[in-house]
């Protein structure tokens, strides 16, 4: 069911579901690249090949930077694993970079990274992209894709989550011919610092999410899945359209 991993990226991985799912990254890895927010990790984690790369999404030269430093350590990349989210703020909040921060930090951010790190992924790599349940409560207006009209910190969260869910499916679709895999999952109701910041002390342990994302990355599933408690789910129906995915794809896209 599993397989080993020679380097993998993790992103977000200093809190939450991220910080369990490192600590189990590190037993399966030669090589561990490790994100976060914080200038320095303060990770306890024993690894012979352990790099930290700090980086905040709501800047997105950051990111830029991150992927270069990232290129640097990994020349090769197997599993990248794009973690790295952000509730919903209370009030709408713009970045630097002229876009609603939840969106960028959940979904703008994540595709840059991946787009800049593809000359490392090689055939057979895998990306496994962090989706959410709470997509499902989100819906596709091309006009206000960021939430300029009638915001709420749920309905920004369920969005950005909403893009990051079309935006797999169609890379998936993009990178078939090169022999890299995309799996969205589903991590389920995790007790996490992001999930108490809008819904309160519910959920389980963050390991059972980081048993989601770790089966994910490393079972035998096709390219294009979207997994929910380690089976083959169906996203919504917005998340599915052919059509929203590649308007999704084209909002998201790097503008260097």
């Amino acid at each position: 069911m599993s397989r080993t991993i020679g380097t993998a990226v993790l992103t977000g991985a200093t809190t939450g579901i991220g910080k369990v799912l490192a600590e189990r990254l590190s037993g399966i890895t030669g090589r561990l690249v490790l994100h976060g927010p914080q200038p320095e990790a303060g990770l306890t984690i024993r690894h012979p090949d352990l790099h930290y790369v700090q980086a905040d999404y709501a800047e997105l030269d950051n990111v830029r930077r991150a992927a270069t430093r990232i290129l640097a350590l990994a020349p090769t990349i197997d599993v990248l694993i794009n973690n790295a989210a952000a509730p919903g703020a209370p009030t709408r909040t713009v970045t630097a970079d002229g876009h609603e921060r939840t969106l960028q930090i959940n979904a703008i951010a994540p595709s840059l990274l991946t787009t800049l790190l593809r000359p490392a992924l090689r055939t057979g790599a895998r990306i496994v992209n962090v989706g959410s349940a709470a997509h499902g409560l989100g819906h596709f207006d091309p006009a206000d894709l960021e939430l300029r009209h009638g915001y709420d910190p749920v309905g920004a969260y369920a969005r950005s989550k909403l893009a990051l869910v079309a935006w797999s499916l169609h890379l998936a679709d993009v990178l078939r011919p090169a022999g890299i895999d995309v799996v969205t999952v589903d991590p389920g109701l995790n007790q996490t610092p992001l999930s108490s910041a809008m819904a309160g002390h519910i959920g389980g342990p963050p390991s059972n999410g980081a048993a989601r994302i770790l089966y994910a990355a490393t079972a035998r599933v096709p390219t294009g899945s979207y997994l929910v408690e380690d089976r083959a789910g169906s996203p919504s129906a917005d998340a599915a359209d052919p059509d929203n995915q590649r308007r999704i794809a084209a909002l998201l896209a790097p503008r260097h």
